[in-house]
């Protein structure tokens, strides 16, 4: 008898054969940023600037100058990873509502509209200042915010515009609308559901709505501008021109964002209480470099393991998805696994001596896809890879990979390409693994 059941599970007398092949021997460097929430004291980590992250019970929290930054979702409270972004800008002067005096505010104009510029909302971050409650006060005019105003834009530019909003009370409207200034975009609007049946919706694929705890929705809309013009400004429209009663419906508005992209990043707060101005977030830097990364690594072969997560907007034209970089600082000599740029492409690269890589691809992920697992081996003359368990992609790079010097973690070794989302594992082995390794580790 090889198997049998017993009162508490089973008894196994023989040996147990799995399809799944994993590693007998343990990684040399294992980073379970998800699992663990905190870097390893290997890791270098610098970021500038004010930044945020939405802690475990989905509140968006505020730091400081080269705090990392371990992300969740926001309603489930599930851990992500390591937040690593690129330098973005919050373009609106004042992405609170720091006082009830209107030119301390986000508001650059109101119409139809009774606004409470202090009403003691308690914000995502769970604070009790910052947000303003608003209502229609009647007419047959248009009931819409405008919001402040920023700088010149260029034709051709794409901006993304976000805010966080939350049905106070009242059931007479359940969606506001975002609508684009004109001297500077097209016409648009896009209207976002945050109560009833259609709660979480939009009404075009360019925007987006994610659900926070206590009923706020950040929305997200990206717009790319037709015209040069010395300013722009999203307006927020309550219900189109206002027809009938009653005019209950009470609406809190919060976190307004304006940035330079194609998709949105983290909130960035600007202004205080006395004046307005942007605020900029530099980008996340994560690396293990000289005698640190000389601990784990092995010249003559090894295998790097990763998990990350990125925005469902990718690909992205211009951006590439790095999972990690191997290199002595230079392009010449290097491991890369990354996508392709602009493409869902995977590829396990290896330089040795040259600016021109030798390449395993590996397949493509699902665009609008958002987990991602992948994995390459290095040996002489034999490099393999795989992409979220798929059949494994070889190359015969010639010559010896050179003794390297540094680890750039969702990024490369200058700073390029940071990863825009979360880096939940990486590991490395000091072996090459088998090809059949490979692909149990990344399904």
């Amino acid at each position: 008898v090889r198997l049998s059941t017993t009162t508490t599970g089973i008894t196994v007398g023989g040996e147990v054969a799995a399809t799944q092949d994993y590693p007998l021997s343990r990684p040399t460097l294992d980073l379970n940023f998800a699992a663990q929430k905190k870097l390893d004291p290997r890791i270098t980590y610098q970021r500038t600037g004010v930044a945020s992250f939405i802690d475990k019970f989905g509140l968006v929290k505020i730091v400081g100058d080269n705090v990392p930054r371990f992300d969740h979702e926001s309603d489930t409270g599930e851990c992500k990873g390591l937040l690593i972004e690129e330098s973005r800008t919050n373009l609106q002067p004042h992405s609170e509502q720091h006082s009830p005096d209107a030119a301390d505010g986000f508001i650059n104009i109101e119409s139809n509209m009774t606004v409470d510029y202090d009403p003691g909302v308690v914000t995502p971050t769970g604070e009790t200042t910052g947000a303003i409650t608003f209502v229609e006060s009647g007419g047959s005019g248009q009931h819409y915010l405008g919001l402040d105003h920023y700088g010149a834009v260029t034709s051709g530019q794409t901006y993304t515009f976000s805010f966080f909003i939350k049905n106070i009370s009242g059931s007479d409207t359940d969606n506001v609308k975002v609508i684009t200034t004109t001297a500077a975009f097209p016409y648009v609007v896009r209207t976002f559901y945050f109560s009833g049946t259609n709660a979480g919706t939009t009404n075009n694929a360019d925007s987006f709505m994610t659900k926070f705890p206590n009923g706020w929705w950040r929305c997200n809309i990206a717009v790319t501008t037709n015209n040069n013009f010395s300013q722009t400004a999203f307006s927020i429209d309550y219900r189109g021109y206002g027809s009938g009663s009653p005019y209950d419906n009470v609406v809190a508005l919060w976190g307004i964002q304006t940035e330079l992209g194609a998709f949105p990043t983290s909130y960035i707060r600007t202004g205080n209480a006395t004046s307005g101005g942007t605020q900029t977030r530099g980008t996340d830097v994560v690396e293990i470099i000289e005698e640190e990364f000389s601990e784990f690594y092995n010249q003559p072969e090894g295998t790097i393991v990763s998990e990350i997560m990125i925005p469902s907007a990718y690909p992205i034209t211009g951006k590439a998805s790095v999972m990690a970089v191997f290199s002595d600082g230079s392009y010449n000599n290097r491991l890369n696994l990354a996508s392709s740029t602009g493409s869902a492409t995977f590829n396990a690269d290896v330089n040795i001596g040259s600016n021109t890589p030798t390449r395993a691809t590996l397949g493509n992920y699902t665009s609008g896809s958002y987990s991602i697992k992948a994995a390459m081996a290095y040996k002489a003359s034999d490099t393999a890879g795989s992409l979220n368990g798929a059949a494994v992609g070889t190359s015969s790079p010639s010559g010896t990979l050179p003794l390297l010097t540094r680890a750039d973690i969702g990024k490369d070794h200058q700073n390029n390409n940071p990863l825009n989302g979360h880096m939940r594992r990486l590991m490395y082995y000091s072996r090459r693994l088998s090809n059949n390794q490979l692909r149990t580790l990344t399904s």
